[in-house]
């Protein structure tokens, strides 16, 4: 028997456990545990992320990210179509846009400072208007 990956878990910045779980929230995501020792977990669906304290990273100034492939980025774009998130700044919401590279885009960034990258590489799902 091959040994093989089954999934990946990003581990991400939060000084705030409470406005982290709360802004990630408005996008679908509930908190599954947190731990006194300093570490929160949130999922949505298949997607599961964990963060930790690091009182010396500033938002302004991140060096996380992951980049998570997305199943009708489309739908996910008219729920989210509503939330009263800049598309500038921290923190910020950008729907889904077709990139040059032929992929399906949309970001986030949470209060933190941490990206996350969301796409879609069908090309049958049209971006959103």
């Amino acid at each position: 028997m091959i040994g093989q990956f089954l999934s990946g878990v990003p581990i991400l910045i939060s000084n705030d456990f409470d406005r982290t779980a709360a802004f990630y929230h408005q996008f679908g995501f509930h908190e599954v545990d947190r731990y006194d020792q300093g570490y929160l977990i949130i999922r949505r669906d298949g997607l599961e992320l964990h963060f930790v304290p690091r009182p010396d990273q500033k938002p302004e100034d991140p060096w996380h990210s992951a980049y998570v492939r997305i199943l009708n980025i489309s739908a996910l774009t008219r729920e989210w179509q509503n939330l009263s998130l800049p598309a500038v700044g921290i923190p910020r919401y950008v729907p889904a846009s077709l990139k040059p590279w032929g992929m399906i885009e949309a970001h986030i960034v949470d209060p933190d400072g941490n990206l996350l990258n969301l796409g879609a590489a069908d090309e049958a799902i049209a971006p959103p208007d």
